[in-house]
This record gives structure tokens, sequence and C-alpha cells, in this order.
């Protein structure tokens, strides 16, 4: 994957947040299996996402929301039951629009995985937890509403 300067978005600074779409191509699964993205930023923030099927492309795909031309690490993993069945190569690219892979599995790759404290889980997660930010939130529980 290579970046070609011609067509960067002037319209973004280098580092605002752009939806990045990422599309696995000639990737076929069996019953019960599924493909995820693990990325990487730069900044450490891990991002882990289940990629679901295209039908007008004709692939699987997902989005993140990543700093613009800024570099990202990813992977895609093939799981079943939560034990890894495959996984390629670690790729590394400019966050843009849009970033194309054609599957290629790999045997004896390391695994990307997120640094120590680098995970941050999802808004429901916290609320689940008792952990809210949201304003409307503190005001329920204050006023039992």
């Amino acid at each position: 994957m290579k970046h070609n300067p011609l067509f960067v978005d002037s319209t973004k600074v280098h580092g605002d947040s752009v939806p990045t779409i990422f599309e696995l191509y000639r990737i076929f699964l069996y019953e019960g299996e599924k493909v995820y993205l693990y990325v990487e930023e730069s900044n450490g923030n891990f991002h882990r996402e289940v990629l679901k099927f295209n039908e007008k492309n004709q692939c699987w795909s997902t989005y993140l929301y990543l700093a613009h031309q800024t570099r990202v690490k990813f992977q895609y993993i093939i799981k079943n039951n939560d034990e890894v069945v495959f996984k390629s190569q670690q790729y590394s690219d400019l966050a843009k629009y849009n970033l194309e892979t054609q599957w290629s599995p790999c045997l004896d790759v390391e695994l990307l995985e997120p640094k120590k404290d680098t995970f941050k889980p999802k808004r429901k997660e916290f609320v689940a937890n008792g952990y809210s930010s949201s304003h409307l939130e503190k005001i329920i529980k204050k006023w039992g509403f």
C-alpha cells in the first residue's frame, strides 16, 4: 500500500479525524467464523472491530474514525469461538478515507496486541460498570427519574 501525495485531501489538516473504511477482499469464512480488525494508532490507541460483509462491494468492511494522515498499524484476524484460526501480516499505512487489502494468511506472524493500558473500552462498558460522563445520566440519578 503506497501513499500518493497527489490525492491528499487538502481540506483536512494533518491529525483531523476522518472516517477510515477498512475493506478486505478475497476471503471466505466457514460457519461460526468472524473476521476481526485490530488497529493501533501512532498515539498508542488500540481498536478491535468485527468486519461485516458488504454486499455492494463484495468485501468485508468496517470503519473507524482515525487521525487523518497519521501512521496506523493494522491486522486482520479470523476467529472461531474466540480462538484465532488465521491472521494476516501486520500492515502499516497512513490513515485516510479508504484502506483496501487482499486477504493473505500468514502462519508465523506476531499478533497485534494493545500495549498495557492503551485499550479504551467503549462507552457502554463504562456505563455498565457504573461510570458515566453523561450530564443527563447524572441528573437522572440525582433526581431519581
